[in-house]
């Protein structure tokens, strides 16, 4: 064997012995021994609580009442969002004779309408008039007659895209008591829906009264009433 060759071998060697052995694997650790190990096994870990924005859990919702509509001590505020203001009564109307307007889609659906409650000696009424012009004139039922009734509220109860009135009769006297009564004037024609009675009293009796807030479900349209007490 040359001797070169022979070199090399022999100093190889103890790197192919090396390599030919074994090699040792480590163990996994030992685990650390605590007095709690067995409880820390078997600890139930608690499910957190979710909650939204407002703090409540999505299991379980809150049950939501309906919010307030009409109360009668803020008639004043609420007849001014629906005072003539700037706008240009139909012709044949005096200014004067205007007690409030609002707009709406009152007919029909997507209409563009705007209706003017307009008092008279033969009473008060309601003219509907839309782009294409008048096209509703109805008096109001007599016991809506009065020149102090104003309009307070253009709600949709039923969600089906028509806009109604909400008008309010401030009492009169003890036989006259406050009332606010729902209007609609579906396709052109004017109709009474419902009518509340005692909203506010005339009398003040030992400085307290007693009356009715209105009510709005925002679910289901409904209108109902909430009686409340206070000074005076």
């Amino acid at each position: 064997m040359p001797t070169r060759l022979l070199t090399a071998l022999l100093l190889l060697a103890p790197l192919i012995a090396a390599c030919s052995e074994p090699m040792e694997r480590s163990g996994p650790p030992e685990s650390a021994a605590t007095d709690n190990g067995d409880e820390a096994k078997t600890a139930k870990i608690e499910t957190p609580t979710i909650r939204d924005a407002e703090g409540l859990s999505p299991r379980q919702p809150e049950e939501v009442d309906a919010v307030p509509f009409f109360d009668p001590r803020d008639s004043d505020a609420a007849a001014a969002e629906f005072e003539m203001g700037n706008a240009t009564p139909p012709d044949g109307i005096d200014d004067a004779a205007i007690v409030g307007r609002a707009t709406g889609s009152f007919s029909a659906p997507g209409a563009n309408e705007t209706a003017w409650m307009v008092k008279g000696e033969d009473g008060v009424r309601i003219v509907l008039v839309s782009i294409g012009g008048m096209t509703l004139e109805a008096a109001l039922p007599d016991a809506l007659a009065s020149p102090a009734t104003r309009i307070v509220a253009t709600p949709d109860t039923n969600m089906d895209g028509l806009t109604e009135l909400l008008l309010y009769t401030p009492s009169t006297g003890e036989d006259a008591p406050a009332r606010a009564d729902h209007i609609s004037l579906r396709s052109g024609e004017l109709e009474q829906l419902e009518s509340w009675n005692n909203l506010l009293p005339a009398a003040c009796p030992e400085g307290e009264r007693t009356g009715i807030i209105l009510l709005l479900d925002e679910k289901s349209g409904e209108i109902t009433e909430a009686p409340f007490t206070d000074t005076c």
